[in-house]
């Protein structure tokens, strides 16, 4: 019997450990959403939220950012979110006011809900990029 439950213990610590590390706890867990799609010069960066904030690398201005989501038909139906006419650093969080702009939706934007595809873009010098993800 002593055997077994040692054996049952290492079991539990391994399977443990294993959950720990596929789960992605701890200090190597990236707080980054891997994108399913991207297109243009800026890398655009998706913290992992309902509440998403968007980074890029280097000291890139944009000139407009934008939230939408997608339709039924899989294709970008409209945006939930965004400014134009604006000279903004990363980071930007979806949701926030960005002073000076011109705001692209009205009222509050609806939360992002998790499970749900969106795309966020961002234009500099008239070339857009974005980035296509699922909140987790």
């Amino acid at each position: 019997m002593g055997f077994l439950r040692t054996m049952s213990r290492r079991i539990t610590v391994a399977t443990v450990l294993l959950a720990l590390v596929l789960g992605g706890c701890g200090q190597g867990a990236s707080k980054l959403v891997n994108p399913i799609a991207t297109s243009g010069s800026i890398k655009i960066e998706i913290s992992r939220s309902t509440v998403a904030e968007f980074n890029w690398q280097g000291d890139v201005e944009v000139q407009a950012i934008s939230v939408s989501n997608f339709g039924p038909t899989g294709n970008v139906d409209r945006i939930l979110w965004g400014y134009r006419r604006i000279s903004a650093k990363p980071p930007i969080t979806y949701g926030t006011q960005i002073s000076g702009g011109i705001s692209l939706g009205v009222g509050d934007p609806a939360p992002l809900q998790s499970g749900v595809r969106y795309r966020v873009e961002a234009v500099r010098n008239n070339e857009a990029s974005y980035a296509d993800w699922v909140v987790p």
